[in-house]
């Protein structure tokens, strides 16, 4: 049973081409569709924030479920121009120049509503993790230090997820991003096709992630007829 606020931060600067940004979104639509199982049922919201030299939250927390509810999703996700463009709605602005990393987190930690621990009960009996999977194809372009970034990734809340894309990309920023350890929450792609081909293993760390224990409900009947039901969350060994 797998609980969690997603944010995708997906870099779309000029370094993108169009036909990277195919894969790009092919990508992220597979990290969303992978969570639209009948397991989660409303328990893991995702939300998607652009960035290049600023950022755009273009949807904010959505359920994903079996219900269709995630249509707004891959809406946005498809919707992505190349380069940061305008999206033809005012609600996203043409993005500025550049590659700022900093921005892409603070972007990605300004999707959850109201920060850490911003769903408790109800529905759930616990506080959902905030998760982040950071895409990008670029090193930081606007000044920031890899001691800047690493403050900034902490500063969102999250369990960060760093994805580099490409031969452009470097360790050490990527590294930055990602939460310790790196070995497993920073990955790396030869490319954007082979980025498709990486889905599997970066879904299933943040599945891990996600993945808080079980929880089961009793239900119980006493001689006078009351029924109670009580919640015991087990967590993971």
């Amino acid at each position: 049973m797998a609980f969690a606020d997603l944010a995708l931060v997906l870099d779309v600067s000029g370094s993108v081409s169009s036909s990277e940004l195919v894969d790009l979104k092919q990508a992220a639509n597979d990290i969303v569709d992978r969570f639209n199982l009948s397991t989660t049922e409303g328990r893991v919201r995702v939300g998607v924030t652009r960035f290049r030299g600023s950022y755009q939250v273009m949807q904010v927390m959505t359920d994903v479920d079996v219900h269709g509810t995630s249509e707004p999703l891959h809406t946005v996700i498809n919707d992505l121009l190349q380069g940061g463009e305008e999206q033809f709605n005012p609600y996203f602005p043409e993005l500025a120049s550049g590659t700022d990393i900093v921005a892409g987190l603070q972007g990605g930690a300004a999707t959850y509503a109201t920060g850490l621990g911003d769903r408790v009960n109800p529905p759930d009996p616990f506080t959902a993790p905030n998760l982040m999977v950071f895409i990008t194809d670029g090193n930081d372009s606007a000044g920031h230090g890899i001691n800047e970034i690493i403050a900034e990734s902490a500063a969102t809340g999250a369990e960060v997820f760093a994805v580099g894309v490409g031969n452009g990309v470097n360790n050490a920023t990527i590294n930055a991003i990602a939460t310790q350890p790196s070995n497993t929450h920073a990955f790396y792609t030869t490319d954007f096709p082979d980025l498709l081909n990486k889905i599997d293993n970066i879904v299933a760390a943040v599945f891990g992630a996600a993945d808080v224990g079980t929880l089961f409900i009793i239900t119980s009947v006493s001689s006078d007829g009351t029924v109670s039901v009580s919640e015991v969350l087990i967590p993971p060994p």
